[in-house]
């Protein structure tokens, strides 16, 4: 009896485990800036989009756009870079659902010739209620442009995300391009 209750604990765990591994970014791990970012004459702009590697929300894709432009999908402890010309560029939250009919944030920020911006997707737990049969959680999401030597040092916990973790044409043209 207990052997099958041991079993039966194994698999679930290992079922939670394999679900939950396709949550996160499976690319090559951040490494630094590359060689153009680094050059301060550089007229390339870049902007970094990255979500750490946390237990809240982690089984969770968030959606977003850069300039209601690109689409992608952040996962956690994963990060994209853009290449961008200088000026004003909005990055935002993007319904994770069609049912979802919250106020997703956005924040839009100034990039210089040649500057390296960094944008974090933050995601807190504000309250968990726990009953014998229910769990209930609420939490806040946002983004914020972060201090580029704190970012840098949050990078090196994430990983790149790969191609595959663009929107698919129908999340674009239904929440980028509506008719």
């Amino acid at each position: 009896m207990n052997i099958v209750k041991t079993c039966k604990g194994i698999v679930l765990a290992l079922a939670a485990f394999s679900a939950l591994s396709g949550c996160t970014a499976s690319g090559p791990k951040f490494s630094g800036l590359s060689e153009s970012e680094l050059t301060p004459d550089s007229k390339k702009s870049y902007i970094y989009l990255y979500r750490d590697n946390q237990f809240v929300g982690s089984a969770g894709v968030q959606p977003a756009s850069i300039d209601n432009n690109i689409c992608v999908k952040l996962k956690n402890g994963g990060y994209w870079s853009f290449e961008v010309e200088s000026g004003q560029h909005t990055v935002a939250l993007l319904p994770t659902a069609s049912f979802d009919k919250f106020k997703k944030p956005e924040i839009t920020f100034p990039v210089a010739e040649g500057e390296v911006v960094f944008v974090k997707h933050t995601l807190n737990m504000d309250d968990l209620v726990v009953t014998n049969a229910i769990i209930m959680a609420s939490g806040t999401i946002g983004l914020a442009v972060i201090e580029p030597s704190f970012a840098l040092n949050e990078l090196q916990k994430t990983n790149l995300h790969s191609e595959r973790d663009y929107c698919s044409p129908a999340y674009t043209n239904k929440y980028l391009n509506p008719k």
